[in-house]
């Protein structure tokens, strides 16, 4: 099941799999896996079924849902599509080479109307329009035939390849690169959401623009966070999943918080999904589930707890924080059983961004956890002393 991180903390259930993507039909709840293929839950994450009937290739890394067809795309297996939630799957690849499909990954399915597009890694994009039964390469303008990620707005489609991104007006007939403020850099993830769109670039960071790819501004870099994996636009709200996990910005970028709490110290992140309700978080050890509203809500504006440097560490590592007001600040260390081992930080302080070293040459090898509390504002996070 899912695992649910909420105001009553956090419930542990089955599904302990790397999740590669999450779609939602209805109120069923599907997820996509790295080696066992697809799963459905029908009662909000609380039991899972694998529905794998007629799927030969279990290594599964996006799903697109659309009415009562459900796309299912594979490393090595090509395209899978199925009517009847997954209680059947065919193979949906002619049109694909043969010789092509072993070494296809296909890693984002986009559906617009009648027009369905495949984006592989290898083989740049691929379009069906007539529901699978046969599909064709649209590749013209690549310089390199990769697609790993696809957006769409109205009549414009997007694709992220390994030098940057490509722009089609025409169902993907012809291609222009978008260039002007990008890296060229793999641009592994792209997210629309009205005239905003968000590109997280390997190596390079994310990026906004607010013209729909006709100008870029860098809003988070990866570098500092230990290396970008996925970027998901909902709204007026940006989340970024990195190496050290979840951060969010409700200001386009300009400040980004941690929402962390219930998460893994180093989940692994391999998907997001948003939905009016709930934000969705794939990991490589299951997924994971907490009110959308909660998530927003739970940002101070301009509070921050970092994750601490170097993690793990040997004697000494260094916690920096941020407040917004003066007020008095606790930062505190407690072990695993949830017992105070140490007051690092318990005064008065006006607002600003600090650092502090905290020494455990007098601590045993273990996990403990940092919880900074500042007026309304309080975050925890773990950090891994090893000797």
């Amino acid at each position: 099941g899912i695992r649910d991180i909420g105001v009553t903390g956090v419930q542990t259930c089955a599904l302990p799999i790397s999740v590669t993507s999450v779609v939602m039909n209805g109120e069923n709840i599907f997820v996509s896996t790295a080696f066992s293929g697809v799963y459905l839950s029908t009662n909000k994450g609380a039991n899972w079924t694998p529905v794998n009937n007629g799927l030969t290739n279990y290594q599964v890394y996006t799903l697109a849902s659309s009415g009562s067809n459900l796309f299912a795309g594979t490393y090595g297996g090509g395209i899978f599509l199925s009517t009847n939630n997954g209680a059947k799957w065919v193979a949906v690849n002619n049109g694909w080479p043969s010789s092509w499909v072993p070494a296809s990954w296909v890693h984002s399915i986009v559906i617009n109307g009648k027009n369905i597009f495949a984006g592989d890694y290898n083989f740049g994009v691929f379009l069906s329009t007539n529901n699978g039964t046969s599909w064709t390469s649209v590749n013209n303008g690549f310089i390199s035939y990769s697609a790993g990620a696809l957006a769409i707005s109205g009549t414009k489609i997007y694709a992220g390849s390994y030098d940057g991104i490509y722009v089609s007006t025409n169902n993907g007939a012809a291609w222009n690169m978008v260039y002007n403020g990008l890296p060229n850099s793999y641009a592994a993830f792209l997210d629309i959401s009205g005239t905003n769109m968000v590109s997280g670039n390997y190596n390079s960071g994310i990026f906004l623009s607010t013209d729909l790819g006709t100008t870029w501004n860098k809003i988070f870099d990866n570098l500092s966070h230990g290396g970008v994996d996925l970027v998901k636009e909902s709204g007026t709200n940006i989340f970024v999943a990195a190496y050290d996990g979840v951060w969010l910005s409700d200001d386009k970028g300009t400040t980004w918080n941690s929402v962390n709490d219930g998460l893994p110290q180093y989940p692994g992140i391999s998907s997001i999904y948003v939905n009016a309700s709930d934000i969705y978080i794939g990991t490589s050890s299951g997924i994971f589930r907490r009110p959308l509203h909660e998530t927003i809500s739970s940002l101070v504006k301009g509070y921050s707890l970092f994750q601490n440097y170097p993690n793990p560490f040997n004697p000494a590592t260094t916690i920096t924080y941020s407040i917004v007001e003066d007020a008095h600040v606790n930062l505190t260390i407690y072990n695993v059983l949830g017992s105070k081992v140490a007051s690092i930080v318990n005064e008065f302080k006006p607002a600003g961004t600090y650092s502090v070293q905290f020494n455990g040459s007098n601590f045993a090898t273990g996990i403990y956890l940092y919880r900074l509390e500042s007026g309304n504002y309080s975050a925890a996070k773990k950090f891994i002393l090893i000797k």
